[in-house]
């Protein structure tokens, strides 16, 4: 991506990509998990040509057609904060929960330190 050349290679491939749900460098369901991001499949899809699926969810923005959610995320992180182990899970599940009704800066903070103790 340092490549000029390769990097706008790399966002015309991502912007042609007629998915609902884009995610770079992790586990799909992270779209999800965010909770903000719409998710399903790329708009104008009908039941004779169906290619990512039909219909669209989570659009909690309310934007009036979303076309597609992109999330970027590092080629590798360590550790990794969607590995909570069964140890700390209760504690990583709390705090997401948290963050998914009151999303905020500290919230955040909160389950980011929750994954980096699994």
């Amino acid at each position: 991506m340092k490549d000029p050349v390769i990097a706008a290679a790399v966002e015309r491939t991502i912007e042609r990509l007629q998915y609902g749900t884009v995610v770079i460098n992790q586990w799909g369901v992270v779209a999800y998990l965010l909770a903000t991001t719409s998710w399903g499949p790329y708009p104008g899809q009908d039941i004779y040509d169906i290619q990512s699926g039909i219909g669209s969810g989570n659009n909690v923005l309310m934007f009036d057609s979303p076309q597609k959610a992109v999330v970027r995320c590092p080629f590798k992180q360590s550790p990794d904060p969607f590995l909570a182990t069964s140890r700390n899970a209760p504690d990583f599940g709390r705090k997401l929960a948290d963050f998914q009704r009151k999303p905020s800066v500290v919230s955040l903070g909160r389950l980011f330190l929750a994954a980096l103790k699994s």
